[in-house]
């Protein structure tokens, strides 16, 4: 007699499977080892998912929290940070005081002005991003455990496409810069 819907227990799932409908008898002892090593290895996995993000501190990623959205945050840095130039970059910088998601928040911009092309200046962003994301554990460790929190503008004004090599020293000395300015904060 088939189950009816109004006499159905639950919901069908991984867990409740019929699985002798589906497979031959020969097949259903290994399909059902194999159903209960997956449920397990869900559970183990989610742990270990739990684990590697505990512990993701000290990898190279651009997380979300790393980039600079606010615009109000972005508006207090055009309008009073500080700045530097390193070519062909210019850099806006400001400390808060206030606890934020990162040590330090990053946006870069290339402006439409210098490049026409959309396709160029996310190249170039994309570049300048990449050079950041793998040199900027030193700043981030030297700002880690304190109250404050840096937020940065890179702003491309060359006229030329940088290959990486060039635009990664580049933005090795502007990290540098930056740890230096923090040092002369802290004091």
């Amino acid at each position: 007699m088939p189950i009816s819907r109004k006499t159905a227990k639950s919901k069908p799932g991984p867990h409740n499977i019929n699985l002798s409908r589906i497979f031959p008898a020969v097949f259903l002892p290994c399909f059902q080892i194999l159903l209960s090593r997956l449920q397990k290895l869900h559970t183990s996995v989610d742990y270990l998912c739990s684990l590697i993000v505990m512990t993701s501190t000290g990898t190279y990623s651009f997380t979300k929290t790393e980039k600079l959205c606010n615009r109000k945050t972005i508006e207090l840095l055009f309008a009073g940070g500080n700045s530097f130039f390193i070519a062909p970059f210019k850099v806006l910088w400001s400390v808060d005081n206030k606890i934020a998601a990162a040590a330090v928040q990053v946006v870069m911009i290339v402006p439409k002005r210098n490049f026409r092309n959309a396709v160029t200046r996310n190249r170039i962003k994309r570049i300048m991003r990449e050079a950041y994301r793998l040199h900027k554990e030193a700043l981030c460790n030297s700002l880690s455990g304190k109250s404050i929190s840096f937020s940065v503008a890179i702003i491309m004004t060359g006229r030329k496409v940088p290959d990486f090599k060039e635009c990664e020293q580049i933005i090795m000395l502007i990290l540098q810069r930056l740890q230096q300015e923090h040092e002369k904060i802290a004091g």
